[in-house]
């Protein structure tokens, strides 16, 4: 028994000063100035993006990068029951940031989809969507600040 406790306590302080830290633990989000020059597409998804990147934006930023956004939403059925009802449902999101810097631009694409049964009644499913698409920004959101903290030192 002493001898197991003697070696967790040695396989503990050796692997405790490994140097492990997470990936993106020196990133920092809030080093660009963002100005949406263009959103266009689903106006609910439009919302949410402008306010994310309002969080992440560092209005006093000297690397100010200009933005054109497309989003798009679309929910199509998979499959109906014998009265024609729909029964399941694909909802496909997706996100296009266009980065304007200087003379050069850039392209960064987002989409997922998410299959779907259908609910109960239509309230259910109007605001099922509207958290697919508020999670959706939410996490493309954070890629697309990660992806620029990368690229643009």
């Amino acid at each position: 028994m002493r001898k197991k406790f003697i070696l967790i306590l040695i396989v503990f302080f050796s692997l405790s000063g490994c140097g492990y830290s997470p990936i993106y633990s020196g990133l920092d989000n809030k080093t660009f100035k963002l100005n949406i020059l263009k959103i266009v597409g689903d106006n609910e998804m439009n919302n949410i993006v402008n306010l994310k990147l309002k969080e992440v934006t560092n209005q006093n930023s000297s690397n100010i990068l200009d933005l054109n956004i497309n989003t798009e939403f679309s929910r199509n059925i998979i499959s109906k029951n014998k009265e024609g009802k729909a029964t399941s449902y694909s909802l496909k999101t997706f996100i296009t940031f266009e980065v304007i810097n200087n003379n050069s631009s850039e392209e960064y694409v987002f989409a997922e989809e998410i299959k779907t049964q259908n609910m109960n009644n239509e309230f259910e499913l109007k605001e099922y969507e509207k958290t697919v698409k508020s999670n959706f920004v939410d996490s493309k959101i954070f890629e697309f600040i990660s992806q620029l903290s990368i690229n643009h030192k």
